[in-house]
């Protein structure tokens, strides 16, 4: 039989620890990939109760045993430690059950929720004789390790105060595609409990048992619902002070530590594996504080040499200090040495973790204002409204209100708008993606305006929120009856392959066959179209279809549907006669708003809005070079469609790199203009002369920019 933690190994062979991987996320591969190098130890098992997702994980990493639950993989008796990697809700029960059948146990950050909670695991591993150790993954960095040394070796001096600052940001899929919000949002501390435990760790390993604790929480507009997403925290230490800085909102992103000492002072750049000593000059001080920005700087270089080594030779992975970890803790087990995360300092960290949580802070989504009623039955002037928060939604909700309307809007979770308050607007929560929440979206409502559409993200998002919104939005309008219903499409809807600068986009022009040829846009907001297209032809509800042209309000809009900006200067895809499809937003607002009107609404009427003057791509760069000092560059068509050609070449002879297509090709460089026939025919009319407008947005600019 053989013996618990070797695994037939030969007497001279030190035993091999048995490890099960509990979680097969993203972290879970970084544990995968670093047990794979450590010779003590054997990845046996992966624990998921996601099947499909084990059984991918164990494919990928050659796991031969999967489990569903880890009450199976403790009954098996395989092995020997557990890596527990599922999100922090289940931390503290999973390593309790562990430690409970004797297993040692490596656990991501937070171990529990409590100083209490982290104490009694501790107690229980203690009494049945395992260990416990959370993933303080930078800890063990090549650069932190060193800083230890240098403080151990006196070069420094007595630490007087250490300075942590710890600036991240959330992936943007993670945060704004999800149609409910992900368990980062239901820890105890909002999403940054999920980043606020690394920097503590390393500043406490420096400051001892904390005797006070300050706190700071901000919102600085990065998060939704005004959660805290910026934190400032003063640690009065036994040792020394901390001041630790966690921030999703500050950018660029980076992690750094610095100790202050009475001789010098160590800093320690985690994201360039940078680490520089200063020493306080013993002589020739104002000569050494001129040459110290040069001689950090010829440090910098050599580090970044021997950095740049190591990606060469593929030395240098991911997660490097989790290597080190899990190399000095099954070393640990085998010898029964110390713990190489000490227990005082995890101890310290769940004390700062639970004071912190505890500070008037805002850690948990509101829903503010939330409208939880479904009414059984329209109600007069009631319209219902998605994508009411956006740069044209917001002023579409504004002009309904104000002309007497009352607005049931549909907002996202992830929304950073304010919901407006009053008894004429009703705020419901939920995605357009989710039938059920179109549904409570729409009762009690007589029309519909839909305008929700995904700009930015993955392309399964774009398009979903796009196409799938459309088609539930159709279906709830047709199965509850309103009477009225309105969808602002785009002009990205067109085919714009073979149109010269001669040509205009009517109200009729063909629609493009293979949009997902294009983009991700092109694509939902083209099927979202043809959805509405075909429920108008088969009669089934009423609706209208309004495409804008290329919307604008201020220089900054302006700008953007001129050319690409960089820095002070734009380079304009087309060339200086390129007539240009310009729409002022007020006058999108204005056509929404009267067209949604019982006596206004047209059923079955597809149009374009777009100002009927013409004007080139030469003028505007004129008022733009006078009111804003902006160069203008033109790109002509023949240089940019010839330079698409060539990605496309250079992608199909190397298999890597940028592709434009033919169609990406002819919509970017299309110089033609566009007409708004239907629109003017049922009485629409720009406020203003375009060049009158566009002169009006670039003073209001300027004003703002003064003011």
């Amino acid at each position: 039989m053989t013996p618990r933690g070797s695994e037939q190994n030969s007497p001279a062979q030190p035993p091999v620890t048995r490890v099960a991987i509990v979680g097969s996320g993203a972290v879970a591969n970084h544990h995968a990939r670093h047990l794979a190098g450590c010779p003590s130890a054997r990845l046996v098992a992966v624990v998921d109760t996601n099947r499909h997702a084990a059984e991918s994980f164990a494919a990928k990493w050659r796991v031969p045993r999967v489990y569903g639950s880890l009450g199976e993989l403790l009954a098996a008796g395989e092995a020997d430690a557990v890596h527990i990697t599922t999100p922090p809700d289940s931390h503290e029960s999973l390593a309790r059950q562990a430690i409970e059948r004797g297993l040692d146990v490596i656990v991501e950050k937070p171990i529990a929720y409590t100083h209490a909670a982290t104490a009694q695991l501790y107690e229980l591993a203690h009494a049945r004789g395992v260990r416990l150790v959370p993933d303080y993954s930078l800890f063990f960095t090549e650069q932190m390790c060193r800083a230890r040394e240098w403080v151990a070796e006196d070069r420094v001096g007595r630490i007087v105060c250490v300075e942590c600052l710890y600036q991240t940001r959330l992936d943007r899929a993670r945060l704004e595609e999800p149609m409910a919000p992900p368990w980062l949002f239901e820890l105890p501390g909002g999403p940054l409990h999920n980043f606020f435990t690394h920097p503590l760790y390393l500043a406490l390993q420096f400051t001892g048992p904390v005797n006070g604790l300050h706190v700071v929480p901000r919102h600085a507009g990065y998060l939704p619902q005004g959660l805290t997403d910026n934190l400032d925290l003063l640690i009065d230490g036994a040792h020394c002070s901390a001041f630790v800085t966690v921030s999703l909102a500050a950018q660029p992103a980076q992690t750094c530590l610095v100790i202050h000492g009475e001789k010098g002072r160590i800093t320690v750049e985690f994201d360039s594996f940078q680490i520089n000593l200063e020493m306080a000059p013993a002589r020739l001080g104002s000569a050494m504080r001129l040459l110290r920005p040069s001689l950090r700087g010829v440090g910098a270089i050599r580090q970044t040499e021997a950095t740049a080594v190591k990606v060469l030779r593929k030395r240098l992975l991911p997660y490097a200090g989790l290597r080190a970890l899990l190399e000095r803790f099954y070393a640990s087990r085998r010898s029964a040495g110390e713990l190489p995360i000490p227990e005082d300092l995890v101890l310290a960290v769940a004390q700062v973790e639970e004071e912190i949580v505890r500070s008037p802070g805002v850690w948990r989504l509101s829903f503010p204002r939330a409208c939880t009623t479904v009414p059984a039955a329209p109600r007069p002037r009631w319209v219902a409204v998605t994508g009411g928060t956006g740069y044209l939604g917001s002023r579409v909700v504004a002009e309904l209100r104000r002309r007497g309307y009352s607005v049931r809007l549909l907002t996202r979770w992830q929304s950073r708008a304010v919901p407006p308050g009053g008894d004429d607007i009703e705020i419901v929560y939920g995605d357009a993606r989710n039938l059920d929440d179109v549904r409570r979206l729409v009762a009690g409502t007589e029309a519909v305006i839909h305008m929700a559409a995904g700009m930015k993200g993955s392309r399964e998002f774009v398009v979903e929120s796009c196409a799938e919104a459309a088609r539930n939005v159709v279906r709830v309008a047709r199965e509850l009856g309103t009477s009225r219903n309105i969808y602002i499409s785009s002009m990205a809807v067109f085919d714009y392959r073979g149109l010269s600068r001669k040509d205009f986009l009517t109200d009729n022009a063909a629609l493009e066959k293979m949009p997902d040829e294009r983009s991700a846009y092109a694509e939902g907001k083209t099927r979202a179209e043809q959805a509405v297209a075909r429920e108008i032809k088969q009669g089934k509800s009423p609706w209208m279809i309004l495409r804008p042209s290329q919307i604008f309000s201020g220089a900054a809009e302006l700008s953007r549907q001129l050319g690409t900006p960089f820095g002070r200067n734009l380079v304009c895809l087309g060339g200086p006669r390129k007539r240009l499809r310009l729409v002022h937003v007020d006058d999108v607002v204005r056509a929404i708003v009267d067209f949604i009107a019982p006596e206004k609404f047209q059923p079955g009427t597809v149009l374009n809005l777009t100002h009927s003057d013409i004007l080139l791509a030469r003028q505007v760069a004129v008022l733009l070079r006078q009111r804003r000092g902006l160069r203008v560059f033109y790109l002509r068509p023949w240089l940019g469609k010839t330079l698409a050609w060539g990605t496309r070449v250079s992608r199909k002879i190397l298999e890597r790199g940028p592709r434009i297509s033919a169609r990406q090709a002819a919509y970017l460089f299309c110089e033609s203009g566009a007409e708004a026939k239907a629109a003017l025919s049922l009485g629409w009319r720009p406020s203003a002369p375009l060049d009158k407008q566009i002169e009006i947005a670039l003073q209001r600019s300027v004003k703002i920019a003064r003011g």
